[in-house]
């Protein structure tokens, strides 16, 4: 299978192990549509966020479901508007996120261990 195959090029370091790849290749191989997998990987990335508000006090158990219920139109209409892309299009701009991840790992006190 892709997945398997996949799976060996990580391990001989033919390929860097990549997490949307592999949520790519697995719901191709269980024959998932690709919008739906769109959508479940943008739920899934805001209900991390989520998570990590609950965790960190910000909202409780109703502040993260009404968070989220509301993120669903924004969720739907994101994943419309990228479901036909060109994948050699695709990339990623977050440097919010990895300076804060930086910073995180130097952090006196950190909420979570990495």
């Amino acid at each position: 299978t892709a997945l398997h195959d996949y799976a060996e090029r990580v391990k001989s370091g033919a390929a860097p192990g990549n997490h949307a790849v592999v949520v790519g290749l697995l719901s191709a191989s269980l024959s998932v549509a690709c919008l739906d997998a769109v959508v479940g990987e943008l739920y899934a990335f805001s209900s991390s966020w989520v998570g990590a508000a609950m965790r960190l006090g910000l909202v409780d158990h109703r502040g993260a479901q009404a968070l989220l219920h509301q993120a669903r139109p924004v969720i739907a209409t994101t994943a419309l508007e990228v479901n036909d892309r060109d994948a050699s299009r695709i990339s990623s701009c977050t440097p919010f996120l990895d300076v804060m991840a930086m910073r995180h790992e130097q952090a006196e006190l950190r909420l979570f261990a990495s």
